[in-house]
């Protein structure tokens, strides 16, 4: 493989944070770096500054936001425009990707020639091997016509048939394709001496009303005093009240940065307990000594299938029916 004019596409701070790695990892110097921000937010910037700072050209963008149909078509449109504008894909040889299934991604593959592919991990979706990764995509001829107008026609299955690797975090697990390669998201962790055994119950948020509106702002403060959470880090696109005198967190880190950091400034911690519902952050952190983590699976709120894949992973499952008892 060869480390020179390479692209990284990313579309996600922890998509980026796994780039970085790659790069690192890899000893590729010269590369260059695409971010497609889905939100306004400190951390995009946060990680799109760290991981530009050392390329030899960057580019962003923020899609429109729900676009869907000719809506989605026009965005990608005016996209493509300002992409080929900047010449940010002048003399790429090396593409790399994680969001496999997203049309703004596919139109940079679709765009190029000659080039080789590689593919990383989006978190747990490489996991769900019922998802949109895992499968080929089939489109009606008037969709066809229509992305091939604007210069859409590598999808999903393109890129599991031309990728040459897939890095991902997650040792010995089936993923997109065959060849894959082990990536550690953080370098070697320090295991400090203490001499306390005081804990920290940190409550991760998720935007859970998506996937069931009867969580409400009373449902997450229930779940904040049955663990007695002492900290709660909220998802950007959650905005629950809570009522607990508890601290939340803003920070520009994610989560899996922001855990290793309270641990390395918080001397007197020895462990840090994580609880969650089905955030893929706890998968990149389960294999550390001084963390426990915990998804909690509520049957009159969620579908156990969201669960399946922590059952691989050193992660205990909560249920709330059993809790109750």
């Amino acid at each position: 493989m060869s480390n020179e004019n390479s692209l990284f596409v990313c579309m996600t701070p922890l998509q980026m944070k796994i780039a970085e790695r790659i790069i690192c990892e890899k000893k590729i110097i010269d590369y260059k770096v695409i971010c497609l921000f889905l939100a306004k937010s400190e951390k995009y910037v946060y990680y799109f500054d760290k991981i530009k700072k050392n390329s030899r050209d960057s580019f962003f963008y923020y899609p429109k936001e729900k676009a869907k149909g000719i809506s989605l078509l026009k965005d990608v449109y005016v996209y493509k425009r300002q992409l080929l504008k900047s010449e940010i894909l002048v003399n790429v040889k090396n593409v790399y990707a994680a969001s496999i299934d997203n049309r703004y991604v596919q139109l940079i593959a679709s765009t190029l020639k000659n080039t080789n592919f590689y593919t990383f991990d989006d978190g747990l979706a490489n996991l769900n091997y019922k998802g949109s990764y895992h499968k080929d995509e089939i489109l009606s001829k008037m969709k066809l016509f229509l992305w091939g107008i604007i210069g859409v026609n590598f999808f999903a299955q393109n890129f599991r048939r031309k990728s040459k690797t897939h890095y991902s975090l997650y040792k010995n697990k089936k993923n997109i394709i065959d060849k894959v390669e082990y990536i550690s998201l953080f370098d070697a962790v320090y295991q400090k001496k203490c001499n306390s055994d005081a804990e920290v119950n940190i409550f991760l948020g998720q935007p859970i009303h998506e996937v069931n509106k009867k969580a409400d702002d009373d449902y997450v403060n229930a779940i904040i005093e049955k663990f007695n959470i002492d900290t709660y880090f909220p998802h950007p696109r959650e905005s629950y009240s809570i009522n607990n005198k508890i601290e939340v967190i803003s920070s520009d880190l994610i989560f899996e940065d922001y855990v290793l950091k309270f641990y390395s400034d918080n001397l007197n911690i020895k462990k840090i307990n994580i609880f969650t519902f089905f955030s893929t952050a706890i998968l990149n952190l389960e294999n550390l000594d001084f963390v426990q983590c915990y998804a909690i699976y509520d049957i009159s709120y969620f579908d156990m299938g969201i669960y399946e894949n922590f059952k691989n992973f050193n992660i205990e499952i909560i249920s709330m029916e059993s809790f109750s008892k």
